[in-house]
């Protein structure tokens, strides 16, 4: 698995996260926290689709010539997805239960089925496609953090979990959030992406980027959410 497949499959974890919590908020009835959990699944979303839609799939259909294949059917389904996110965000909006339910069950669907076609067909054939591919790699790392979140400056904290074992890389990563205050960010170093902790962190307010070195070390950057 490229670089490419890695961070795409990582987003894809990571919208599906952001919509089971805004998917639990609805069903708990507590839409001021559905409005807040659409909004940002919807944001990743539209993000992910946009990094796709503008930068990879272009770039495959020109190294490979193929116009009407994989990513035609991709930019359709992006099509679908984005008018039932729509119809979530509403739904949310009007404090609608029933609307919300049948839209997010249809959701669901469709983005199951579209993430396991990525995955297992059209993210390999972009890796194979794009590997040399020097401006599509630098987007691709800036969309997970790479670069982006050279933006912020040196982060407050560093957490070095190379020889850790587990649970002392999450417990010393919470032990670090603490001492962040606004603008702050954790910088954590470690050798598997901690599905764990990312779950901890969509629930308690942080977000995170992932970036992966060549050596194949995972640095997250963690931060807090200020629309959390």
């Amino acid at each position: 698995m490229t670089a490419l497949s890695e961070t795409m499959q990582h987003d894809h974890a990571r919208c599906d996260a952001l919509f089971v919590n805004a998917e639990a908020a609805a069903e708990g009835g507590d839409w001021v926290a559905c409005e807040r959990g659409v909004a940002k699944f919807r944001q990743a979303l539209l993000a992910h689709f946009a990094i796709e839609e503008d930068v990879i799939f272009p770039s495959f259909e020109a190294h490979t010539g193929m116009t009407e294949g994989p990513t035609r059917v991709m930019r359709g389904e992006h099509a679908q997805m984005r008018a039932l996110a729509d119809v979530l965000m509403q739904a949310a909006e009007g404090k609608d239960a029933e609307a919300f339910a049948d839209a997010a069950e249809t959701l669901l669907i469709l983005m199951q089925q579209h993430n396991m076609k990525e995955e297992n067909i059209l993210y390999p054939m972009c890796d194979q496609a794009l590997r040399d591919d020097a401006q599509v790699c630098a987007s691709v790392a800036e969309f997970g953090g790479g670069l982006a979140m050279s933006d912020r400056g040196p982060p407050t904290v560093v957490v070095d979990a190379c020889a850790m074992m587990p649970p002392e890389p999450m417990e010393r990563t919470l032990e670090g959030l603490d001492q962040l205050g606004p603008g702050d960010t954790l910088l954590l170093i470690i050798p598997r992406q901690p599905a764990p902790l990312f779950d901890v962190l969509l629930n308690n307010g942080y977000s995170y980027s992932v970036a992966t070195r060549d050596d194949g070390i995972h640095e997250i950057t963690i931060w807090q959410d200020s629309s959390a």
